[in-house]
């Protein structure tokens, strides 16, 4: 990252009423995407899921109070806004702290602080506390108030809001907590990366709306990405296919949209293809990143065991060049040191 935007990002950490904002903006502008595009926030799996937990890991518990004022004031907002009853209002927001509050707190404890996505190990650790446990907390409240307010079936609406969540979760919360391990080659190779996430986004259009399978499309090109790019391209290319592999498969078009199932079951279903595929591109990236990682320490390793043996033939070169006495001896000893 570039020092001006480090020094902003510190700032906004730093800051309450910075940070604040900055979570209540993107809270609003998530839900309200998961409104117009889906009808219903239940139906899609909030991106704001993915924005809070990012931001309750990344930032130090005695900030956290003001972003769980920022998800209260969002939440009820964008569902007063929407004609939702006070207290269905107030049972979501109390859902979507909970769930964020949960996911975080495993997370950390689980990795003992905060996860480095970029190991095997952190990367499933967040999978089980943020994925997992957090929306399925937030499932269990949110459904409940679901089915108080309108009607419904308890099991099915926590499963669908776990799966919903839960994806959010992987491919908008992971991307934020990786990009900051990743600032480095975000900003060198944006061209790439911008470039990448363009042609993933166009395939899944074509995949989804032509009932194509997708994996034979994407996974020569996030092959590609996990080699030249880096695994931080890879998981924002998923990111890319899970907004449009949900949109489409919510408009109908697509495998998954011609099961026969309802709507909420046929999302359900594309997001855990969603999660399996991106987490095993992402499992990939990071493999392949794993043993370049190997190839160039032994390569330095080499290439540092060289010098010092040429520092070493010096070096005795220079004492047996130092100890003549004469032209004779000299071309001699400097023999003796090529031989």
């Amino acid at each position: 990252m570039v020092p001006e935007a480090r020094d902003l990002a510190d700032r906004v950490a730093a800051s309450p009423q910075a940070l604040f904002a900055l979570v209540l903006l993107g809270y609003v502008a998530g839900s309200e995407l998961s409104y117009l595009s889906f009808s219903s926030g239940a139906a899609f799996g909030f991106p704001p899921a993915g924005i809070t937990v990012a931001a309750f890991i990344l930032t130090a518990r005695r900030r956290w109070p003001a972003i769980i004022g920022a998800i209260v004031v969002g939440e009820v907002a964008v569902d007063l806004q929407h004609q939702a009853a006070v207290l269905a209002a107030l049972g979501s927001a109390a859902a979507n702290v909970i769930e964020p509050v949960a996911g975080a707190a495993c997370v950390l404890a689980f990795c003992g602080g905060q996860p480095d996505l970029t190991i095997r190990a952190d990367l499933l650790r967040y999978v089980a506390g943020a994925v997992t446990i957090g929306p399925l907390a937030g499932g269990l409240i949110g459904a409940g108030v679901i089915v108080a307010n309108g009607g419904g079936w308890y099991p099915g609406l926590v499963l669908q809001w776990w799966a919903g969540d839960g994806i959010a979760v992987l491919v908008v919360g992971a991307p934020i907590l990786l990009s900051v391990r990743r600032r480095g080659l975000l900003w060198a190779r944006w061209r790439q990366i911008v470039l990448l996430v363009a042609v993933t986004a166009g395939l899944a259009v074509v995949a989804f709306r032509f009932s194509q399978p997708s994996a034979i499309l994407f996974l020569p090109v996030l092959a590609w990405a996990a080699f030249w790019v880096g695994d931080l391209a890879v998981v924002l290319a998923g990111t890319a296919f899970a907004v449009v592999a949900n949109y489409m498969t919510a408009a109908g078009y697509g495998e998954f949209a011609q099961l026969g199932l309802s709507s909420p079951a046929s999302l359900a279903i594309t997001q855990l293809y969603i999660a399996v595929f991106v987490l095993t591109c992402w499992l990939l990236a990071q493999e392949v990143s794993g043993r370049l990682g190997a190839i160039k320490e032994r390569e330095s390793a080499r290439l540092q065991s060289e010098a010092a043996d040429a520092r070493r033939m010096a070096a005795e070169l220079g004492d047996s060049l130092a100890d003549a006495g004469s032209v004779g001896q000299i071309g001699r000893a400097s023999c003796r040191e090529r031989v």
